[in-house]
């Protein structure tokens, strides 16, 4: 998604949209530069429960600013999420070492989630 953002991609997936499988539900995400709004973006989010109901399909048009923000957000957010530690001076909270696996493991317990319901990268 931070690709599109950045203008390094049109699209996520390559054309093919994101999808995320667990135990419950698959959930299926498209984010793409929006064709009909130069600038602006579509999201897209369909999500289908394994044990039936009814589909949930969620569409949204963010325009430049809202584009930006989630940009930024993004960008921020990356690095303390990919090595466990906030950059100095980023107004993030600072864990590390068995704090911030400590903090993990209590997160997936909380969830229900083993590391059976992960997908593989």
């Amino acid at each position: 998604m931070l690709a599109v953002l950045r203008g390094e991609a049109s699209e996520v997936g390559n054309g093919r949209k994101l999808l995320h499988d667990s135990r419950d539900a698959t959930t299926v995400i498209y984010f793409a530069k929006s064709k009909e709004r130069p600038g602006s973006f579509a999201l897209s989010l369909s999500r289908k429960m394994k044990t039936g109901g009814c589909p949930c399909r969620l569409r949204f048009c963010l325009s430049p600013a809202e584009a930006l923000g989630l940009r930024i957000l993004f960008e921020q957010a990356l690095f303390p999420m990919t090595f466990g530690f906030a950059a100095e001076g980023a107004g993030l909270p600072r864990a590390e070492g068995p704090e911030m696996a400590t903090a993990f493991a209590e997160e997936a317990a909380a969830s229900g989630e083993t590391a059976d319901d992960v997908p593989p990268f």
